[in-house]
């Protein structure tokens, strides 16, 4: 009689993790799980994505991987090892086309391959995503820096940034939809003109900078409008305007913009805190 309990009692508990393993398996199709697909970085080579459509967000599993959407091709992203031989971790990639691709990025000492064109891959790769808003799109990301790029504006964010000859300080932040928009002034007093080539952002925690690299992570304008050239001209002053996607404001927080100047010289670095970021002033008519 026990050894029948027993027996019965075996078999009840392996129907139920029969029944428990099966639920767990039945849950995604093959169709919802989305397949990774590989792709290898060196530490002196660099490896270029290009996307059919604008990058809008790249969230990495590891900041050994250094990612850098390109200055003039919104849907060119540059990647490149950043520490040498770490574990194969995530990229993920959402274009303004509302897709998601999926990468597993590795370290190879030769990375193969150097060029990708993923719009030969979209329908593959790509998986439809729904933002979590709507977003103005490019033309109204122009007509809006265009309108702000004459803006009268007198007061100004933080102090005054000093490189060499060239001032630099942030004047305003305005907020529309999901873009924040930086209005920033430029004075050159040097008899060389500053041409910037490359123009970056990056969103701070002030709380955890100091114990984590991971507090630092970077953003992709979605609009760099210069009132000239891409720079300021020698004895001379102008304006830029620079768009980011929105994100959760705090006083913990801080923008930092960089400007890098032509082979790497003269690099501005102009710092917004979050107090300032809180005072944004929403734009009703562009």
């Amino acid at each position: 009689m026990k050894k029948n309990m027993i027996v019965k009692s075996i078999l009840i508990f392996t129907g139920i993790m029969v029944i428990v393993n099966g639920g767990l398996f039945a849950q995604y199709s093959s169709e919802a799980i989305i397949e990774s697909y590989p792709i290898a970085v060196g530490w002196d080579k660099t490896t270029v994505v290009v996307f059919p459509f604008e990058i809008k967000s790249v969230d990495r599993g590891n900041p050994a991987v250094m990612v850098q959407k390109d200055a003039y091709a919104g849907n060119v992203l540059k990647l490149r090892a950043g520490a040498k031989e770490f574990d194969p971790t995530s990229l993920h990639i959402i274009t303004s086309s509302d897709r998601l691709y999926h990468f597993e990025v590795s370290y190879k000492n030769r990375p193969y391959p150097l060029v990708l064109d993923m719009g030969s891959q979209i329908s593959r790769d790509a998986r439809y995503v729904n933002l979590s808003s709507p977003s103005p799109n490019d033309k109204d990301l122009e007509e809006i820096a265009s309108v702000l790029l004459n803006y009268p504006i007198k007061g100004k964010l933080g102090k005054l940034l000093k490189v060499g000859e060239i001032k630099a300080k942030a004047r305003e932040v305005f907020i529309k939809e999901n873009t924040l928009f930086f209005v920033i002034d430029l004075e050159n007093k040097s008899s060389l003109d500053f041409i910037a080539e490359k123009s970056r952002c990056w969103i701070i925690d002030a709380k955890t900078f100091k114990r984590t690299a991971q507090s630092k992570t970077e953003l992709f304008p979605t609009v760099v409008k210069w009132e000239y050239f891409q720079g300021v001209e020698a004895m001379g002053s102008c304006r830029l305007v620079m768009g980011i996607p929105a994100f959760t404001v705090s006083d913990n927080k801080i923008v930092e913009i960089h400007l890098i100047g032509l082979n790497g010289e003269r690099n501005i670095n102009l710092q917004i805190k979050g107090k300032h970021l809180l005072e944004a002033k929403p734009i009703i008519q562009p």
